[in-house]
């Protein structure tokens, strides 16, 4: 006879007494298989008051039946047995009814649900097969399960009983809990608690506690409470404080118990797969692992766990084993797939094509497009990183956006911009030769890339990393905005039929928040002119803002509006924080439609403060990639409001790049989406248009009668007068402009992302229009205030910026308002028009000031940032303790903001969490801002200089040429007016013509000398000046990079080259260098030749390398595959420096002036990031490449070339070619230097003036791109 109950009523020892009690003079076996709420000493207590003929109590350690099997063969034949707790063993533990998600944490409930009614039934009636005894089977399952499984079992000759409470109506009360807590907020939980106490045992209630808490954050609680009631707990829940303190990391105390539960009860649910993990982060995994497995040898967990440390131990066969069982028991394919790329691991075939044919024919029976998607990942990875194929790995990779944001979309994502972004990877992809003939081909697809990964990349927390070296390491930024234009057009109109201005009406903000006070008290920024006490309140007021809100999706869009905020009043590094805290909400909100809202709007935010600073390419790319989604969400509002007013002036300012066709779709696109703006789009057009009459006729009379100076005064005002200063016909109006000064600046107080720029615009204007009454010092004064306004706005938001890599577009974007301020400084200063000493000292250090902000400021603070700063064992326990309290306060956010933000914990939290910032801010490297750059005061730098050196830097501000001389006992600054008839497009001309340079070029040298003395008196007179009066021998030049191929060794005195004439020659970005620098050092170097072998430039280094016994001791072999290394490899062959002599790489479709982005290997090209070890060199690091010693055209601090990295290492010295040098003379040269006893430049200059006296009359493209550089 077999006899399944199901009981729905609380398990005690009197229930299980009364299902036997009846029994009498029977043998009674008890087999359970539940220890944790049963005392079987006391059960064994209670039958002694019955009369059975015997009673015995097993617990089997395992779920394997032959366990149980030999305890029922030495049982009697008419023997009872009573098998409890077959829950634990049929109960699907790889699902879970609720998940409660604490950070990047995971914990799962489990519920009768997940029952497996067929296992069981197959149990039940094998059981019975074999051993004729008495079965009773308790199961504990609700009501609900009960009713399914007597279903199923109608077929079955198994008789059925349930237990259940008298009265009971509920279903199932642990499936309405879960139901119940899933979006509660902390003090709704606390109230289903409260209701449910009367219908829970202890047990449960405790765990319903502990279940709350972890859900709201707040697992110290529960750790603590856990702790507290140690003694008296059943071992599931022992092991919910182990699995606490596992995700706290403290793996030593999970083992700990872990191990002691598993000695009691290894059939704990879960316990197995906890006790593992923390064994294998302490390294005890092989000690325990096969008595895990005897407990359950089909816990597919279990097995996932050990497959997984053996693939990572490199023990592919045991790996291998592993995931065939998993296969076996599960029969996904996904285990099948990994089983044979285990196999592919551990024998790797002839060549690629053979391995993907192998894991396309073992899974080719299964059509399943998820399973596809992991395969098309996993080939992907094996033919980049096993067989070196990019183009193979990209098509893999592509593959996998079939299917938004799988498990594998953000690393497909990243790989896939690994790949774009790399020059050697990509020229793979598409081979150079197809490039040249569509060179279009490769900038599309790196933008359609980024278009494509780019939101799914705000899935990782820290996903805009990628996508920012992805966008600086690809390509400059020209090209990336010829093909951005391209694809934005094309964007609008595929959604130019989908979006109409009544969409708006279907909003959520149209609809749910329409009257909502708070976002309208955050919003009034817009309308309302805000004094500078009022935007202090609001930016202190910020949090208590959102935790004002109802609800989540209340919160969000209050950040959103936030963040927007902090972009209107400059503070982008604060609007940052809210657009990231926006995709971290969005990647831990189960709500879906909160998160695709969270994260379209943290995406557009984001944009538009990135634009601000500079950053258009980021910043147009995140606000044209939400739009089809803010669409689909049925929700354009913010679209509408912030977004498409940056795309008009993007397109506005870069015209040049559309057709005319696209421009008018994209004007008739923004009026018919803007009719609310009627007026200021008639503004847009007609600038489009320059009808500067329509503009003058639209806003003269509001200018002239306005009643209010708000921001949008003060832009009909720029607008109005740019209409007047570029109309032939219309004049001027000074007056108004002068006498309206002090309201633009009041005016755009809250517009200080704006500010910078229109006043500029009004500096120049009143600098240089002298058809006027007002006379030049009051003109130019005029201009030096709005321009101090305009630096100190920039100096500021550069300032609150934490990275330097924000910063440096601020100064790219912005700097022809740097030069302008240096310009109109050293005019005043010239013409003596200040009033006293202290109006003068105040011009000086504005002049000086003016020369250090145009000088690669961003690259020297990259070099000093965070210098001395080290991670000690003490500030790896604060960030410890800091991250675990992020991810408590997050969890806050995550379920009700508001609620937490009033309590005291949340209070006492936040507090603790400024103070742990504030100490990792000043000490961690990781946290602390990165370095400001101060210049050291001239008068130290003078002290430092000998009597025979001189520093020069010269800037070219467009109207003429601004210098500064200093020497031991000299400072000179002024502008250069020379009458000699040079100008930039001379420069360009120059720079090409050596760019283009063959050994079959004909030149006349007279013709080239006459050049460059030309170039010289317009760029170098001063210099020229001191050195022929004084003599000075040893020379600093600070060059204006934006300037292409104006080296050093070009400088022309009347009758011969500046390098004939003096011993040495320096360039130099930082003056730091005097006061710090090291003389008369002896450079060692070692060679490395890096290319690929075939390449007849790497044969002809080869040989040369080997025409030396010297040369090839030193060679460094293998250096490709040895950098980690090189260190100590040079430190074998005794040398401080290292000279590499490969291909530079300018990347596809440059322009032919741009510098070097990386080095050409055979296995990639590598960036300077790459080569690590440079940190790591004594003295000097040297490339003999392609123009490594240029910058990209139009891109000065934000370039990413090879001297831009060089020039932001920790590295005294550096030698670099300024175009693309001749190989066979450059190793000539350089041969030299190698031979030399004096320090490098001297050693250079000595070795140029041999060439020349050696080779007359020789074009200097062959000797003149070789400089030093020091750092």
């Amino acid at each position: 006879m077999k006899t399944l109950i199901l009981n729905a009523t609380s398990i005690s020892e009197q229930l299980i007494i009364n299902l036997i009690k009846d029994a009498k003079h029977y043998d009674i076996q008890i087999i359970s298989y539940e220890n944790d709420k049963l005392n079987m000493s006391q059960l064994v207590e209670l039958s002694k008051k019955y009369y059975f003929n015997s009673f015995d109590c097993y617990l089997p350690k395992t779920k394997n039946v032959d366990e149980m099997k030999s305890k029922l063969l030495a049982l009697k034949e008419e023997s009872i047995v009573l098998i409890l707790g077959l829950e634990k063993i049929f109960l699907n533990t790889a699902q879970s009814n609720f998940q409660i998600k604490s950070g990047t944490k995971q914990f799962n409930y489990h519920s009768y649900e997940n029952i497996d009614s067929i296992q069981l039934i197959s149990f039940i009636e094998d059981l019975y097969e074999q051993y004729k005894y008495h079965f009773l089977f308790l199961l504990q399952a609700n009501i609900e399960v009960s009713e399914r499984i007597t279903t199923e079992l109608e077929a079955y000759d198994i008789e059925i009983l349930s237990i259940k409470y008298e009265n009971d109506d509920s279903k199932d009360i642990q499936k309405d809990i879960f139901k119940a807590l899933e979006n509660a907020t902390y003090k709704e939980a606390l109230t289903v608690l409260e209701e449910y106490k009367a219908s829970l045992d202890e047990h449960s209630i405790r765990n319903l506690q502990i279940m709350i808490w972890q859900q709201h954050g707040l697992q110290n609680k529960a750790i603590e409470f856990l702790q507290e009631n140690f003694e008296i707990l059943h071992n599931s829940e022992k092991k919910q404080l182990a699995n606490l303190y596992y995700f706290a990391e403290k793996y030593y105390e999970a083992y700990t118990i872990s191990s002691a539960i598993f000695k009691e009860n290894p059939l704990t649910i879960g316990l197995n797969t906890l006790f593992l993990n923390t064994a294998i982060k302490l390294g005890k995994f092989e000690e325990i692992y096969e008595q895990v497995l005897e407990v359950d040898s089909k816990d597919v967990k279990v097995l996932e766990i050990c497959a997984n440390y053996f693939t990572k131990e490199g023990t592919f066969n045991t790996a291998i084993e592993y995931r065939n069982k998993l296969f076996a028991l599960t029969n996904e394919p996904y285990h099948l797939l990994l089983s044979e790329i285990l196999k592919i691991e551990k024998d790797k075939p002839i060549n690629g094509h053979i391995a993907e044919q192998q894991i396309s024919n073992i899974i080719v029976d299964y059509n399943d497009e998820v399973l596809d998607v992991e395969k098309s990942y996993r080939i992907g990875r094996i033919w980049f990183e096993v067989y070196n194929s990019p183009y193979k790995a990209y098509c893999h990779f592509k593959n996998v956006l079939k299917i938004c944001n799988n498990i594998h979309s953000v690393d497909a994502a990243k790989y896939r911009m690994k790949i774009l972004g790399n020059h050697g990877h990509a020229n793979k992809i598409i081979k150079i030769g197809y490039q040249r003939k569509y060179p279009d081909r490769l900038p599309t697809m790196r933008v359609d890339e980024l278009f494509n990964s780019l939101l799914i990349l705000t899935h990782d927390d820290k996903g805009y990393l990628t996508w920012q070296d992805f966008i600086d390491d690809s390509q400059n930024q020209q090209t990336w905005k010829k093909y951005l234009s391209k694809k934005t057009i094309d964007v609008l109109q595929s959604i130019n039929s989908k979006i109409e201005i009544s969409d708006i009406d279907k909003s959520i903000m149209a609809n749910r928040f329409k009257d909502n006070e708070l976002i309208k008290m955050v919003t009034m920024y817009k309308s309302l002119s805000l004094s500078d006490e009022q935007i202090q309140t609001i930016k202190e007021a910020s949090e208590s803002f959102i935790a004002q809100a109802e609800n989540k999706m209340e919160e969000i869009w209050l950040r959103y509006y936030i963040a927007n905020f902090f972009i209107y009043i400059g503070e982008m590094q604060l609007a940052n924080n809210h657009s990231i805290t926006l995709w971290y909400l969005a990647n831990r909100i189960n709500n879906q439609e909160e998160s695709k809202i969270a994260r379209l709007l943290g995406t557009l935010s984001w944009g538009v403060a990135q634009y601000k600073n500079g950053k258009e390419i980021e910043g147009i790319t995140c606000i044209v990639s939400t739009i089809e989604h803010f669409i689909e969400t049925e929700e354009i509002i913010p679209f509408l409001e912030d977004g498409l007013g940056i795309l008009n002036i993007w397109i506005q300012n870069n015209k040049f790049l559309f057709s005319t066709t696209e421009f008018d779709f994209f004007i008739h696109f923004f009026k018919r989406l803007t009719p609310q703006n009627a007026n200021q789009n008639e503004v847009y057009e007609y600038i489009a248009k320059e009808d500067w009459n329509a503009i003058y006729n639209l806003l003269g009379y509001k200018i002239y009668n306005t009643q209010e100076y708000n921001p949008q005064w003060a832009l009909d005002f720029y607008h109005y007068t740019l209409a007047t200063a570029k109309s032939e016909q219309l004049h001027i109006d000074f007056d108004l402009i002068m006498d309206n000064i002090e309201n633009l600046i009041c005016a755009l107080v809250m517009r200080k992302d704006q500010r910078a720029k229109l006043l500029n615009w009004f500096a120049e204007l009143i600098f240089m229009d002298s058809d006027n009454k007002y006379s030049p010092v009051e003109r130019w004064k005029t201009s030096l205030k709005l321009l101090t306004i305009s630096i100190e706005d920039l100096e500021e938001k550069r300032k609150n910026l934490k990275n330097t890599y924000e910063r440096a577009f601020i100064a790219d974007e912005n700097r022809i308002i740097y030069e302008l301020h240096l310009r109109v400084n050293i005019i005043l200063f010239k013409g003596k028009m200040y009033l006293n000493d202290i109006e003068k000292f105040k011009i000086i250090q504005n002049i000086l000031n003016g020369f250090d902000y145009l000088s690669l400021r961003t690259q020297k603070e990259k070099k000093i940032n965070k210098s001395g700063a080290k991670v000690t064992e003490e500030l790896e326990k604060i960030e410890k303790e800091y991250l675990q309290l992020i991810e408590e306060l997050s969890q806050y956010s995550i379920k009700n903001f508001k609620e937490a933000f009033l309590s005291v914990e949340y209070e006492e939290k936040s507090k603790q969490y400024a103070k742990l910032r504030r100490i990792l801010e000043e000490n961690h490297p990781v946290y602390m801002n990165d370095s400001l750059y101060d210049e050291v005061p001239i008068t130290i730098i003078q002290s430092k200089m000998e009597i025979d050196e001189i520093y020069y830097q010269y800037i070219d501000t467009k109207i003429f040429v601004c210098y500064l001389v200093i020497t031991n006992d000299f400072i000179d600054f002024g502008f250069i007016n020379n009458k000699s008839e040079f100008d930039k497009k001379d420069v360009d001309n120059l720079a090409r013509q050596i760019q283009t340079f063959t050994t079959s070029t004909q030149y006349d040298i007279k013709e080239i000398e006459e050049s460059y003395y030309k170039l010289s008196l317009y760029y170098f007179e001063p210099l020229l000046v001191h050195i022929t009066n004084n003599k000075y021998k040893k020379i600093y030049i600070n060059h204006d990079l934006s300037l292409p191929f104006i080296s050093s060794n070009l400088i022309r005195l009347s009758d011969k080259w500046l390098v004939e004439e003096v011993d040495s020659i320096v360039n130099l970005t930082n003056r730091h260098y005097f006061f710090d620098k090291k003389s008369n050092t002896t450079n060692v170097f070692s060679i490395a030749n890096l290319g690929k072998k075939s390449d007849p430039q790497f044969v002809k280094t080869n040989q040369w390398i080997n025409g030396s016994q010297t040369r090839r001791q030193k060679n460094i072999e293998n250096f490709e595959d040895n950098f980690s290394s090189i260190t100590s490899t040079m430190a074998c062959n005794k040398t401080n420096s290292l000279l590499i002599i490969s291909h530079g790489i300018q990347g596809s479709n440059q322009n032919i002036l741009t510098g070097a982005l990386s080095i050409e290997g055979e296995k990639k090209t590598y960036t300077i990031d790459d080569f690590q070890f440079i940190a790591g060199l004594e003295e000097c690091v040297a490339f003999l490449s392609c123009s490594g010693g240029s910058l990209s055209m139009g891109e000065h601090e934000t370039s990413n070339t090879i001297i831009s990295s060089i020039l932001s290492k920790n590295i005294n010295s550096a030698i670099l070619c300024r175009w693309d040098v001749f190989l066979e003379q450059s190793l000539e040269i350089f041969e030299k230097i190698l031979e030399f006893d004096s320090n490098l430049e001297e050693a250079l200059t000595i070795s140029i003036r041999e060439y020349i006296e050696k080779n007359k009359n020789i074009h200097p493209v062959f000797w003149a791109g070789i400089e030093v550089w020091k750092n």
